[in-house]
């Protein structure tokens, strides 16, 4: 099995990247935090976002799979969002994308 291990999820469902600019934007006003209702991005978009870009690579490139993170927007910089993002909002779209992506795949 071939990994790459690092690649950026530039090219997002646009509400996505709505939601995520206003996480980055209110990051010292908890209050003004998008909540994770606010978030609409279907399996169907994610899906939609990956097969021209990083799924395509990946065949092109005969990796077997692609570990990537959020676009960086300044991620490193604050580590409140890094971490939640990283526990708990990636990882349901990550189970996300790998469920979709490999029932399209067989």
């Amino acid at each position: 099995m071939i990994i790459d291990c690092h690649g950026h999820y530039t090219t997002e469902p646009k509400d996505l990247l709505r939601w995520r600019k206003e996480q980055v934007d209110n990051v010292k006003e908890p209050a003004k935090q998008p909540s994770k209702s606010s978030l609409k991005v279907t399996d169907d978009e994610i899906r939609e976002s990956l097969e021209g870009a990083q799924l395509k690579l990946q065949r092109e490139r005969g990796t077997d799979m692609t570990i990537f993170s959020q676009r960086a927007m300044a991620a490193g910089s604050i580590p409140a969002i890094s971490s939640a993002c990283a526990s708990c909002r990636s990882r349901r779209g990550c189970r996300r994308t790998a469920a979709s992506t490999s029932s399209s795949a067989a």
